[in-house]
């Protein structure tokens, strides 16, 4: 399990079964905090008309009450910071595989800014 420290209490893996099993992660807001109702429907209005590969997908959201939880797909490699940051066990990327990661996660980048002032004017 990943623990977040901000609005966001956890990121965990969990399996849905629905016809299939299907990995999910699922991200909960930190209710305690009494903050990021604006970041949680923010998230939830820029995925749902955001689609490309270099973002997750958004799968689904629960919004009832104090309950904020945001489904995506699970990212099946895990996160990036073990490839950035490996230990001496783990695989090291190479230069090329750095670069067309970080060309990667430009163009996701650009993509979603690039869609904002469409869908927030």
């Amino acid at each position: 399990m990943y623990w977040k420290r901000w609005i966001w209490s956890c990121v965990q893996r969990r399996t849905l079964i629905a016809g299939k099993l299907t990995a999910v992660a699922v991200k909960r807001l930190n209710d305690r905090l009494g903050q990021g109702l604006k970041e949680f429907l923010t998230e939830i209005q820029l995925l749902t008309s955001q689609e490309h590969p270099n973002l997750v997908s958004l799968l689904g959201y629960c919004d009832e009450g104090a309950e904020k939880i945001i489904i995506y797909e699970y990212a099946e490699r895990g996160s990036l910071n073990r490839y950035i940051r490996p230990s001496d066990t783990a695989y090291c990327l190479t230069w090329l595989e750095r670069l067309k990661i970080c060309v990667g996660a430009a163009c996701g980048l650009d993509h979603l800014h690039s869609h904002v002032g469409k869908h927030q004017a």
